[in-house]
């Protein structure tokens, strides 16, 4: 079972690389579990009810909780949510017991699965999950495998089914445990995750007329991801290890066909679905949206997926995080009150 530990159980060098990243230690705590120490960050909403519907929060490859605090993370409290966000192993201030691990369907869910196990009681319910590109699959296969905690809604926003990638990216496709092990093993080569990265950065943002509807974030976002690379100890770990393990093409195609079987579940309490998908992201293009509604259409569920189009890139979450907490709200049936 998996147990809270103390900031001091993680690797000291990684605490002070992390500490001069992000400027301040952890905002949330440790849950040491069977392929590392999990950080996560629990909170409570302004006016709790009896019993507070939960939301939890999942991030994309490369990024962590962060991605959600400041609008989505205050709004949802004030809804009368408690708020669950977590880092990937690898990510953020959550530490993987190998830098160099095999991110693969198995880990993801059990990282989650025992974070749900400590923080939820038997039984009990995610009322909310919302879930950014990589995390979107996280949050489907979460409805699909963590009876113990059955999901209620799922708001998936550009969810990676369907995921672009750079050409090194497409490369591992091919030869996936060779390219793992080429790059943690030779020094030099440990640069190409992090320069597919920022290829993909440049793309994931919005444009018209090729133009960045953002371009002040999405310059912040490019220093950032430089930064992370310069100073995250596994930065390049957990990117290569999602990326071959987890987001890898054959993979996603098989992905794709679960997805679509779990579209045609008839079951009462099997989740309702908001697709909020940026018309501008050419990361996970927009036009997939169709399939999943044309899935839920054929297994006789169309109204098992709402789908809102919106006038952003990939990175909707930071782009535009109003409008992704007033339209996932709205799903959810509660007012903002932002």
């Amino acid at each position: 079972m998996a147990q809270l530990v103390p900031l001091e159980s993680l690797p000291a060098a990684i605490v002070h690389a992390l500490k001069e990243l992000y400027g301040a230690g952890p905002p949330g705590k440790f849950l040491r579990g069977k392929d590392g120490i999990t950080h996560f960050h629990l909170e409570e909403p302004e006016n709790p009810s009896q019993r507070p519907r939960i939301a939890v929060l999942s991030h994309g490859i490369g990024t962590s909780m962060g991605v959600f605090d400041g609008t989505i993370r205050q709004g949802l409290l004030k809804a009368g949510f408690r708020v669950l966000r977590y880092d990937f192993l690898g990510h953020g201030w959550s530490v993987a017991d190998e830098t160099f691990m095999r991110y693969d369907k198995e880990m993801m869910l059990t990282q989650l699965s025992e974070l749900l196990d400590h923080v939820l009681a038997p039984g009990e319910p995610v009322d909310l999950f919302m879930g950014h590109s990589t995390g979107g699959i996280v949050g489907v296969f979460a409805a699909m495998s963590i009876k113990q905690h059955p999901v209620r809604e799922l708001a998936l926003i550009s969810p990676a089914f369907w995921a672009n990638k750079p050409v090194i990216a497409q490369l591992a496709d091919k030869i996936p445990e060779f390219m793992h092990w080429l790059v943690r093993s030779v020094g030099p080569l440990k640069k190409l995750p992090q320069d597919a990265y920022l290829e993909n950065n440049d793309v994931s943002w919005g444009k018209v007329d090729k133009k960045y509807l953002y371009p002040k974030e999405q310059q912040l976002a490019k220093e950032n991801i430089q930064k992370m690379f310069q100073k995250h100890p596994q930065a390049i770990g957990g990117i290569l290890g999602i990326a071959t393990f987890f987001l890898r093409e054959d993979l996603l195609g098989q992905w794709r066909t679960e997805l679509k079987e779990f579209l045609s579940v008839k079951e009462a309490s099997a989740p309702r679905i908001c697709l909020l998908w940026g018309k501008y992201d050419v990361v996970v293009p927009f036009q997939y949206a169709a399939d999943i509604l044309a899935w839920a259409k054929e297994a006789g569920n169309p109204e098992r997926v709402t789908l809102v189009g919106l006038e952003l890139g990939h990175e909707s979450v930071v782009e535009d995080p109003e409008t992704i907490l007033k339209e996932t709200l709205q799903f959810a049936q509660l007012p903002s009150r932002m």
